[in-house]
């Protein structure tokens, strides 16, 4: 007949009172498959025998046994469940919690329930089986039971018959490396026997014969090729060992047991000993640190030394680097030699110093069990020396020089081989010399930067500074300078220029006037006195030094004589306070007679020129009234062509930005002729000035002529200073010749001045 399987399921059921009931919801719960298969009724199933239509039959050891496959089945519909006991009303006894998943008619169960604590009959599995959680081995079958008040048990029971024959291996090949091992290192072991199998692993085999473990076990490296690789600490004693191969019995690859023997290594350790040698004195108390502790006499290899020898006994590690230092007495330093694996000291292998850092060889000594680093120590007295650095001290400007020399006295214990001399700060002070090795011992420093360093002189023995003295330098900037180049310098009033004493030579001349190619030396005009700093032994005005104290008349060339004269020409009106420097070239502009004059009258505040411009052959006249110019770009004109000038009745003042770094190849910033009532201010910054024409300050104040100063420097180049003017103004013939004649007047004035 056709028996329908039904999906597993646990149903609990609760306060179930009738049997129809019961049946209904049973029904409603299961879900039947298409899965079908035959069943004879009354058949047996596994070890026990089925009820009609293929179920157990109760007691609960028959019909709960998995091994039976009807427990599944479902026959005509009816349903049959495993019996595991409980309670329902009154003296009726039904099946709930079944676990496996089959239904029963309560009229196919027992009245009631085995008595309380009874267990039922043991049921045998399979070789390796897991019913119930019974995990047994291959060598081990399976058994379990029920019990009515702890459930289900099971258990494992060894079955020869589940042993099968077990598999034979042939060695091929076993190794250790390396063959010689630091005691407490890892060796590496290969043992190979053709197969990859579970049942492979090694041990040790001493110089007596014993076969044992490795003490502290091996750990698992993994497979190459059929090379079962294991990494094995050699927590041994020193000595020689056999790797010895072996298969286990009883894993999962069910090999015959065997043990191999193939490869051998040596296990060393290592050791540090040494001797005070000699040179130390009499009755004083030295000692060896820094590698543990250790006793005099202490077992020195090969062979024992009676006077001051020391050993730390086989209790290092072969291959490892110790740091070992000694203690010298007072007025005394120490000397060091060292032999691996041998007791050769020669003379020539004595090197200086109180601390070494040696290597235990990792190959022991010849004949031994362990390898040995013979260190020997001596005393040697104090080189020393005194050292007196000339001159102490120094206040240097950037770019000049200063030799020091270093005297060395009270030389004791060897010879000076040299003076090293150093500058705590390089950037600032550079020396030209760093190790002199003659006397008079010296160096050139060179002020590099504004700031401070400390020059050190120190006379060295035996490579080693034994005495030092030192000297304080400072370096400052030199003090910010102008130069003028090809044209007189007048001023009613003084003149300074600050020419540091590092300029000289052909990268910087010395002259307040520098002569120009083609044109006559230039005269400086003043009133009082000129300074050029003092400092300087070459600084003079020009190269003849011509100078001349005396008064020139400006009094009928100012703003108010200029603005007259340009009130009733046709001039171009600036109406804004910021205006591009390239409106001097706008093609509306109006000319007159070839001149084109702009015109600001100062109503809107001080006019901001912006931007670089190059007039080229144009020749333009700016004039403000009441108000200052402030110039925020370059300003050039085609040499020879071209025709600049700037006519303000306040101030005249350049942006810092104007400017670049001093170079024999640069162009100017500023061309033309630059004319003030009030003054030319350079600005404060750190670019060089470079104006090529004339530049007019008179300094009013009020209504007063020269109250002020006409031209303020404020460029101020830092270290650049020391051969380089922060302004520079080159006279511009072309300028001069190219001013406008409706400007001037037609007489001429002779000057009589007292060169």
């Amino acid at each position: 007949m056709n028996i329908l399987k039904i999906s597993t399921m646990k149903i609990n059921f609760l306060n179930i009172v009738h049997l129809g009931v019961v049946s209904s919801i049973l029904l409603l719960l299961f879900v039947f498959t298409n899965n079908v298969s035959a069943q004879t009724t009354g058949a047996a199933c596994g070890t026990v025998t089925c009820c009609d239509g293929g179920y157990w039959k109760c007691p609960i050891g028959c019909n709960m046994d998995p091994a039976c496959g009807c427990s599944y089945e479902c026959a005509n519909g009816t349903f049959q469940m495993g019996c595991n006991w409980a309670p329902v009303s009154g003296s009726m006894m039904c099946v709930l919690n079944d676990p496996i998943g089959a239904c029963d008619t309560i009229s196919n169960c027992a009245s009631s329930p085995p008595s309380g604590g009874e267990c039922y009959g043991w049921t045998t599995g399979p070789c390796g089986g897991n019913e119930y959680g019974a995990n047994c081995p291959s060598t081990s079958r399976s058994k379990w039971r029920y019990c009515t008040d702890t459930g289900w048990e099971s258990t494992c029971e060894y079955d020869s018959a589940c042993t099968p024959t077990c598999n034979s291996y042939n060695f091929v090949s076993g190794s250790v490396s390396p063959s010689v091992i630091t005691q407490g290192s890892t060796a590496t072991v290969r043992c190979n026997y053709g197969a990859i199998v579970d049942c492979i692993g090694t041990k040790i085999k001493n110089s007596s014969g014993t076969i044992s473990d490795w003490p502290n076990g091996c750990t698992w490296a993994g497979w190459q090729g059929n090379d079962a690789i294991f990494n094995c600490p050699a927590n041994l004693s020193p000595g020689s060992y056999a790797n010895v191969c072996n298969l286990r019995a009883g894993t999962g690859s069910n090999c015959c047991a065997r043990e191999d023997e193939q490869g051998s290594f040596t296990v060393i350790n290592g050791r540090i000993q040494g001797r005070r040698y000699d040179g130390c004195p009499a009755g004083i108390n030295t000692s060896v640190g820094g590698i543990g502790s250790f006793s005099l006499n202490n077992n020195y290899m090969p062979y024992n030394l009676p006077v001051n020898a020391y050993s730390t006994g086989n209790t290092l590690t072969p291959g490892t680097s110790y740091n070992v230092s000694f203690s010298p007495p007072a007025g005394y330093t120490a000397q060091y030699s060292v032999c691996n694996n041998c007791i050769d000291h020669p003379a020539s292998s004595w090197v200086a110093g109180n601390t070494v850092s040696v290597t235990t060889p990792s190959n022991p000594a010849s004949g031994l069990l362990f390898s040995y680093v013979d260190l020997y120590w001596r005393c040697v007295e104090t080189p020393s020396c005194t050292v007196s650095l000339t001159p102490p001290f120094a206040n240097l400007t950037t770019g000049q020089d200063l030799n020091f020399t270093a005297y060395v006295s009270n030389i004791k214990g060897g010879t000076v081989s040299n003076v090293t001399f150093t500058s705590s700060n390089p950037t600032a002070v550079s020396l030209s010399v760093a190790s002199d090795l003659t006397s008079p011992y010296q160096t050139l420093a060179a002020s590099v930067s504004a700031g401070s360093s400390t020059i050190t002189a120190s006379c060295v023995m035996d490579g080693i500074a034994r005495g030092s003295d030192t000297a304080a330098v400072t370096v400052v900037n030199a003090m910010p300078w102008w130069q003028v180049e090809g044209g007189a310098v007048v001023a009613n009033g003084r003149v300074n220029s600050l020419i540091p004493e590092t300029c000289s030579g052909t990268s910087c001349t010395p002259y307040l006037i520098l002569d120009s190619i083609g044109l006559y030396p230039a005269v400086l005009f003043y009133k009082g006195q000129y300074d050029l700093g003092g400092v300087n032994t070459l600084a003079q005005p020009s190269s003849p030094s011509w100078n001349s104290n005396s008064i020139y008349p400006f009094n009928s060339y100012n703003f108010k004589f200029f603005d007259e004269k340009l009130s009733v020409v046709e001039r171009n009106t600036i109406n804004t306070n910021t205006f591009s420097a390239t409106g001097f070239m706008s093609s509306g502009a109006n000319e007159y007679k070839g001149y084109y004059v702009f015109y600001y009258d100062g109503s809107l505040g001080d006019l901001n020129l912006t931007g670089d411009v190059n007039v080229s052959n144009r020749k333009v006249i700016l004039i403000v009234k009441n108000a200052s110019l402030n110039i925020g770009g370059k300003i050039n004109v085609d040499t020879g062509k071209g025709f600049f000038t700037a006519i303000i009745e306040k101030g005249i003042n350049v942006n810092p930005t104007v400017g670049g770094t001093p170079s024999a190849t640069r162009t100017p910033d500023l061309e033309g002729v630059y004319f003030t009532n009030g003054q030319f201010k350079t600005g404060f910054g750190d670019k060089q000035l470079y104006v090529r024409g004339s530049v007019v300050g008179l300094g009013y104040s009020g209504a007063v002529e020269g109250a002020l100063d006409g031209v303020i420097l404020e460029r101020d180049l830092g270290s650049l200073n020391s051969t380089n003017p922060g302004e520079l103004f080159e006279y511009g013939p072309d300028q001069v010749m190219k001013f406008a004649t409706f400007l001037g007047e037609r007489s001429i004035t002779w000057v009589e001045t007292n060169p």
